[in-house]
Order: C-alpha cells, then structure tokens, then sequence
C-alpha cells in the first residue's frame, strides 16, 4: 500500500514541476528573427506563440539590442537579439512596428521590421531602387544626349555614406542625412516597404549636427554648426533652405505631431523655443530649470514638452496648454532621450549591465521609474 502511495505522489511531484515549467517557458518572450526574407512571402509568416508587451529596444554597447519587456512601471531588460550582426546605433518610433539599425561596417542601415514577437531583417534593396534612379540624371537619354547634356552617373545608393538619421514624431517618415552627396533622403511606409517621398538639396559644404523631419516628410528643420552660433534652417521641396533662427548652440530640435510646428532648444543660453507659423519664440529659460538641454520630445496630444537636462540631472514638463512648467530629478548621468511605446514615457539612461532609467511624465504626478536587468517575467 505504502509503495503505491509513494508512486503516486511521486507522479504528482513530476507533473507539478513539468507544469511549471512549461509555466515559466511560455511566459518568456521568445524572439524570432528572420534575416533577408520579403515580409509578402509566405517565408516569413511565424506564428509568435507568446507576445508580451515590448516597451522598447536599447542597445548594450556591446553590439547588441535588447528588449524592454512589459510596461512602464513594470518592465525589465531582456536578452540580446541574435541578429547576426552588431549594431551601434538604432533609431525606434514610438510604435515600435519598425528599427533602423545602424552598424559598424555599413554605410545606410538595416531596416528591421517587428510584428510581435517576430523581428524580419529586410534587404536594403527597397532603399535604393527609387533613389538609384532618382540619381541617375542620365537615364532615358541616349550616348549623344548625355553628351550634350553633360549628365552625370552619381554614386550608387548602396555605397552612399548616410551620417545622420532622425524620425519623424510618430515615425511615419525618415530622413537621411549624406554630408558626401549634401543632400537630405525622405522615406515613408517604413513599417512596410519603403517609399522616397523626396530629397532636399543642403549643399555638400553644410556641416549638419542636427536634424528632424515632419509627419509628412514635406519639411525639414536642419542645424547647422561650423562653431559658434549655430543657425537653424527650413526646408521645404519648394524653397531653398531658409534661415529661422541663429542660436549659440543648437542641441535638439522635435517636430510636434502631425504638424509643422517645432522645438528647438539651445545648451549654452538655457533656452527652449517653439517654432510655429514660421515664427520662433522663447517659451523656458534657466530660471524654468532648463539646464544644457541633451533632447527634447512632446505627448501625443502635442499639449506637453518633455526636456532633458544634463547639467541639473532632472526633466522639465512644459505645458503648452497653459499648466505650467515643473522639473523631476532623476539624479542620474542623463545619457538618452528616447520615446517608448507608452505616450510621455522617455528612456533617460543607455544600457550598460544595470538597470535603465526611465521618465514618467504621464502620471499624475511625473515620476522615475528603474527598468532593471534580467527576465522578470
């Protein structure tokens, strides 16, 4: 009778501990990466079996991109992706729907796109169909029209150097900046198969440090820094680049959505601006807590501006709706302004093998919150 007991409760032990198990494997994201496969073909249809919330993506210094698991508030750093490949810069929208990776070795980025719990590394091809023949002033002509014409072959889009990427606020168009070719590239439908909606002609002697483009790829606000003052520029597809704004020194500038309106913000005088119908004003100072501002973003609702300040470790909330201007310390070295899934929620510190800092500014009261290292899921 007592051996009988005994397998029992021995099969009941095994079946608790494979139960969970089985538990705690289905509650760890697992991201699948497919490399080089075009997202129509039947290929690159996986059926993700768990799909956690993804806050975000970092990346960890070491060549890699993590997730940031679960939400604000309760969210950790999970593992490395096995891409392939290192990364050493990414720019994310706030949907998250889709990276450009930038690497070591490659001149444009890796466009990756993310469904869930399944990350598709596209080939660049889809950039440069459109744009090779954009450049090519030679195309259509025969050998005596070129001649006459004196048109030129550029260089191939595939070995164009791009220097600087920004996004768009809600990540609906991209644009490249290439210092070599002094011109901008405008891209939309990145979260599907990438569209040039149009380039800018900057001249190849500009030396741009900053960059931002509108929702609607129709407008570029350009910094340019050849030491001090820093001068702002406005382009459009229908004008030469216009001068806006002379500053001491530009650090940020951020569309606000679906808008032509914009902020910009100045390090050295402590001063945040607002860009509207084409006229610029002051709208926070040093006495407002700005102090040497390393980036800047908005809500969603275009009715708050989030700055971060690297002098003062701390975040200011302007409301442009009229609420005031408050500061949250983070009493931390502020090394990232970045957006997250989640409206107002800004990624403040890089990853480094501790926890990542995150800024709360959609609380009723903006708060800190720490995103620490290791699945807690």
């Amino acid at each position: 009778m007592s051996k009988i007991v005994f397998r029992i409760l021995f099969v009941i032990c095994i079946a608790v501990t494979s139960s969970l198990i089985y538990a705690q494997q289905a509650q760890q994201p697992v991201f699948t990466i497919v490399n080089g496969a075009d997202r129509n073909s039947s290929r690159n249809q996986v059926n993700a079996s768990v799909n956690l919330p993804v806050l975000g993506f970092v990346t960890d210094g070491a060549g890699g991109l993590r997730p940031l698991i679960g939400i604000a508030g309760s969210a950790s750093v999970g593992a490395p992706l096995n891409l392939g490949f290192e990364i050493v810069g990414a720019a994310i929208p706030p949907d998250h729907d889709y990276i450009l990776a930038m690497t070591r070795d490659g001149n444009w980025p890796r466009l990756l796109h993310v469904r869930g719990n399944t990350i598709a590394v596209q080939s660049n091809v889809s950039f440069f169909n459109n744009l090779e023949a954009q450049q090519d002033e030679c195309i259509g002509l025969d050998s005596l029209e070129r001649k006459q014409s004196r048109c030129t072959r550029r260089a191939s889009a595939s070995v164009l150097k791009i220097d600087r990427i920004a996004l768009s606020p809600t990540g609906s168009a991209a644009a490249f900046f290439s210092q070599t070719q002094g011109r901008v590239y405008v891209y939309g439908n990145l979260a599907q198969s990438p569209v040039l909606l149009a380039t800018f002609e900057l001249g190849r002697s500009s030396s741009v440090n900053t960059l931002a483009i509108s929702d609607d790829g129709r407008t570029v606000l350009v910094g340019i820094s050849d030491g001090d003052p820093s001068a702002v520029f406005l382009v459009t597809p229908q004008q030469a680049p216009r001068l806006i704004a002379s500053l001491s020194h530009l650090a940020a500038i951020q569309f606000l959505r679906h808008s032509g309106d914009a902020i910009i913000a100045d390090d050295i005088e402590n001063r945040i601006y607002e860009l509207s119908d084409g006229q610029v004003y002051s709208i926070a100072a040093s006495e407002d807590g700005i102090a040497a501002p390393v980036g800047v973003a908005v809500s969603n609702d275009n009715r708050k501006v989030f700055v971060g300040n690297s002098q003062s470790s701390s975040v200011t909330t302007i409301g442009l709706d009229g609420t005031g201007i408050t500061s949250t310390p983070c009493q931390c070295a502020l090394t990232a302004f970045e957006s997250t899934s989640a409206d107002s929620v800004f990624r403040l510190t890089d990853f480094s093998g501790g926890p990542v800092l995150l800024f709360d500014g959609k609380a009723a009261t903006p708060r800190m919150l720490f995103v620490r290292a290791g699945a807690q899921f």
